[in-house]
């Protein structure tokens, strides 16, 4: 038994052998305020690309999960108007839709974006990345015309606003609901949450909270709010 021990030790400090630069393998421990410990094994890898992320632009993984949560379709007119440098708009860009559009304030953003779609190809022709200001998105787009909307507005992080984030918020959601078709979703990240949630009960808007995911990103306490377009006849039945 001794002798099988000290073989099954070396085995495995021949196998595993530790790399803290490129671990193949790697295991964390997670421990929460609330008691919880968590065991995990990492599923993803850091790149050269995740160190060269600048302040505010999401982690491909994330953008993923926030266009799979917003149910997409081939027939989606799909907008994220705080696209920064492009990172959700071209994630769901690997997918069929219909048309697509990425806006943002800030111009050198929108040249970054630019740059960064241009390894799209063919699908260039139905992607139109421009400036454009999220609050006044009805003198831009048709009542009704966009399906899907994903997108990260400012947390008040990395760029200054210009109200408080509860009226900044009301102002931008009355713009989603806007543009907005009916039966079309919202997805949104924000670590804002009780501003949108004021927001979204202040408006009174026929924007429905879907689900809601509390998660942390780049360790800040943020969450994931999945809003539904409901018609006002549907509202009106259901009164």
């Amino acid at each position: 038994m001794a002798r099988l021990r000290v073989r099954s030790r070396a085995l495995l400090a021949d196998v595993l052998r530790p790399h803290r630069a490129r671990p193949d393998v790697e295991y964390w421990v997670y421990r929460r305020r609330e008691g919880w410990t968590f065991f995990l094994l990492r599923l993803t890898r850091p790149t050269a690309e995740d160190k060269a992320l600048r302040p505010g632009t999401l982690r491909p993984e994330l953008c993923h999960i926030l266009n799979r949560l917003s149910a997409p379709t081939a027939e989606d007119i799909y907008l994220d108007p705080f696209c920064g440098s492009g990172a959700l708009p071209i994630e769901r860009a690997q997918r069929p839709y219909r048309l697509l559009f990425a806006e943002d304030r800030d111009p050198e953003r929108v040249a970054e974006a630019r740059r960064r779609a241009e390894g799209l190809r063919g699908r260039m022709r139905r992607i139109f990345i421009r400036e454009g200001d999220a609050l006044t998105l009805p003198e831009r787009f048709e009542p009704g015309f966009v399906t899907r909307i994903v997108t990260d507005p400012p947390w008040g992080f990395y760029e200054r606003l210009e109200m408080p984030h509860e009226p900044f918020y009301a102002r931008m959601l009355a713009a989603f609901d806007r543009v907005l078709a009916p039966g079309g979703r919202i997805v949104l990240l924000t670590a804002q949450k009780g501003a949108l949630e004021a927001a979204l009960v202040a408006s009174r808007l026929p924007l429905a909270v879907d689900c809601r995911y509390d998660i942390l990103v780049s360790g800040q306490k943020a969450a994931v709010f999945c809003l539904d377009h409901t018609p006002l006849s549907a509202q009106t039945t259901e009164e």
